[in-house]
């Protein structure tokens, strides 16, 4: 029996040139997909995890305000901080709307909280109706 003879008989283990050819290529091909599916869901947790934030600040600022009747200024604002906010919103900011409501006893108060570029900032809004706080004497 020759040398080549031997070698075709006997089972071999592994795998050819073009085989991990090929699973490069397939590899090529669905790891940029994958990464890019990666990425865009970071993304879109960084963006909910904002999102929760911002209503958490405006969901307590709101509350606030209402029990303390700290709205009658219009046009407050300011920057979140850490002791009153939390620490996860300090680059958040906040700020605060009152317009008239169809009855001209009541007031509408919006909260908004915004974060991200200043030029185009994403922001969640809330608002409630309110009612000036009027004194009486029993």
């Amino acid at each position: 029996m020759t040398h080549a003879q031997r070698y075709f008989k006997q089972p071999h283990y592994g795998f050819t040139l073009i085989e991990v050819l090929i699973s490069i290529m397939i590899l090529a091909l669905v790891l940029p997909v994958a990464l890019a599916g990666i990425s865009a869901s970071l993304r879109g947790v960084s963006q909910v995890r904002n999102q929760d934030v911002a209503l958490r600040v405006a969901q307590s600022r709101l509350a606030l305000m209402v029990a303390e009747s700290s709205w009658s200024g219009s046009g407050k604002s300011g920057n979140c901080d850490a002791v009153t906010d939390g620490e996860d919103a300090v680059d958040f900011r906040w700020e605060v709307v009152i317009t008239p409501w169809r009855d001209p006893y009541l007031s509408t108060l919006r909260v908004s909280v915004l974060w991200g570029n200043p030029l185009d900032p994403q922001r969640v809004t809330l608002e409630t109706i309110v009612t000036p706080i009027t004194t009486s004497t029993l």
